[in-house]
């Protein structure tokens, strides 16, 4: 009865399941110790039972050969020094390293590293086992992997070369773990760079006086709240884009812009439902990270509904975009539905950046992005000539060893961004192989007084907000506004009521729009 009271805590305790009915601490201690002895106690049992069978089959050992003759008594050689060099002092030490020739010192070197290599450590068949859990070998469903769980994916280091770029030693090692991760998820690709160019779509398909008329409402009436109605002028926000301090949105460091869009619109019979109502449903960019990047105010955030000749430009193009990406299958033309103006002037630009945000293995992130996956950007260029450049990235924003593309945005070019580029794929560059994507950057007209830069991006995206009709604002149910946000709208109040300089920034712009009329449009 006690062998089997034993043999089941044995077994128990082999399997991690070791109970006590009491509770006192050190009677279940001692539980656990009795089980633990018992266990040991079982398995050399065990052993010395195994290694008496395995005598027994032996064949029947032969007999011991005759005494061997008396040895002859043989003088102790002298220890052979140079072979152990470990027992030279420090002064043979150093007369033999420069006697050596180039070969004995290369050989020497050999051998100290051949005796510094770990050894594998081999464990025995007969040890007790020890149950653990495997893990997927998914590496996607375990999320980003850092230096301590690389050695449980027994992958040796890559042949090639890793630019990380990083500071510090661990930092290293996370760059050179997440990097060899991404490697098989990401896919590879041998067209680097798919985007596509095209040259004077104003001239060609008509549009100069669509153009004109759009522009024409915007620069040549006076500057607006956010809280008054019309569809015509600049509105005047106050944000702080990508961590700046809080200025106006003509006189920031990044370029300034108006927002307009489709409203949402099923069908017919919906849009004679809503004629009447003070609201209306219409699609809206930037309202994932591209609110924090621009620091907006949800009470001074504002995108109008296209006018008829917004949506002709916005027809001409979907038909260009359509037509150029028609036997790609990367690539969803889906229907553009909003539009922004974006004006550079002055010293304007915008960093390297990506208009949709991924994960570090190059998969759409839902909630952060409100462009349609697999979307592309498309830019009708109008003014003076800047410049556009691509660079290629990692996922920490670090630079990789290439050569950037410039791509030139004169008057009346059409730039259609292809959703690929923005991914990360491994890509091979200089021989090495490395999983980074594309970001662009601007720097305007900067340097270039007197010169002004629009451009008309359209967008294909899904979120939806509900728009007031008359102001076009944001309807956003807050119960009470943020420090920040009354802060902001402070000094909105302070701006509007220097009527000087609001009117001189209004002058300056309406006369950077004429200039560039009377140059491009009206030539």
């Amino acid at each position: 009865m006690q062998d089997v009271k034993y043999s089941a805590m044995s077994r128990h305790y082999r399997a991690g399941k070791v109970h006590c009915v009491s509770t006192d601490k050190k009677k279940q201690e001692s539980c656990v110790d009795d089980a633990r002895e018992r266990y040991l106690y079982l398995f050399q049992q065990q052993q010395q039972q195994q290694q008496h069978d395995a005598q027994q089959q032996l064949p029947p050992s032969p007999p011991p050969p005759p005494p061997p003759p008396q040895k002859i008594q043989q003088q102790q050689q002298p220890l052979n020094r140079q072979k152990l060099p470990h027992l030279l002092t420090p002064l043979q030490q150093t007369i033999q390293l420069q006697t050596q020739s180039p070969k004995q010192k290369q050989q020497q070197q050999q051998q100290q590293h051949n005796e510094n290599v770990m050894q594998p450590i081999i464990i025995p068949l007969s040890s007790p086992p020890n149950p653990v859990k495997k893990q997927p070998n998914n590496p996607s469903s375990r999320g980003p992997i850092s230096s301590r769980t690389r050695s449980s994916l027994n992958q040796k280091e890559p042949p090639y070369k890793v630019s990380t770029n990083a500071k510090s030693p661990r930092r290293s090692q996370r760059v050179l773990a997440l990097q060899t991760q991404q490697e098989r998820v990401c896919p590879e690709t041998k067209v680097y760079f798919k985007s596509r160019t095209l040259k004077s779509i104003i001239e060609r398909k008509g549009l100069s006086d669509a153009v004109d008329q759009v522009l024409s409402d915007l620069f040549l009436h006076p500057f607006r709240k956010p809280s008054s109605g019309g569809n015509k002028g600049i509105i005047i926000s106050i944000n702080s884009a990508y961590g700046n301090p809080r200025r106006l949105n003509i006189d920031r460091y990044t370029y300034t812009r108006q927002s307009f869009s489709l409203s949402c619109y099923d069908n017919q019979q919906r849009r004679r439902s809503q004629r009447n109502c003070t609201t209306r449903e219409g699609f809206v960019y930037g309202a994932g990270t591209g609110s924090s990047s621009f620091g907006d105010s949800s009470t001074q955030m504002v995108c109008r509904e296209m006018s008829k000749d917004m949506v002709l430009i916005r027809n001409t193009v979907q038909e260009i975009m359509e037509i150029t990406f028609k036997g790609d299958k990367t690539v969803n033309t889906g229907e553009l539905n909003t539009c922004e103006i974006i004006c550079y002037y002055n010293d304007k630009g915008i960093p390297f950046h990506r208009d949709m945000t991924y994960s570090q293995y190059g998969t759409y992130i839902e909630n952060k992005n409100s462009q349609v996956a697999d979307t592309p950007v498309v830019i009708l260029a109008v003014g003076d000539t800047r410049e556009l450049e691509f660079a290629l990235h990692n996922f920490y924003g670090y630079r990789q060893k290439d050569v950037p593309k410039i791509i030139t945005l004169s008057h009346g070019t059409l730039f259609m961004l292809h959703p690929s580029d923005e991914k990360d794929f491994v890509r091979i560059i200089e021989e090495e192989r490395c999983v980074s994507h594309y970001r662009h950057r601007s720097k305007g007209v900067k340097g270039r007084k007197g010169m002004l830069s629009i451009g008309f991006v359209f967008r294909c995206c899904k979120t939806r907000q509900l728009l007031d009709k008359s102001t076009a604002q944001y309807i956003i149910h807050k119960p009470v506004k943020s420090e920040r946000e009354m802060l902001f709208d402070k000094d909105l109040e302070e701006y509007f009521k220097d009527t000087s300089l609001k009117e001189d920034h209004q002058k300056c712009l309406q006369d950077l729009y004429i200039e560039l009329r009377d140059k491009y449009i009206k030539k």
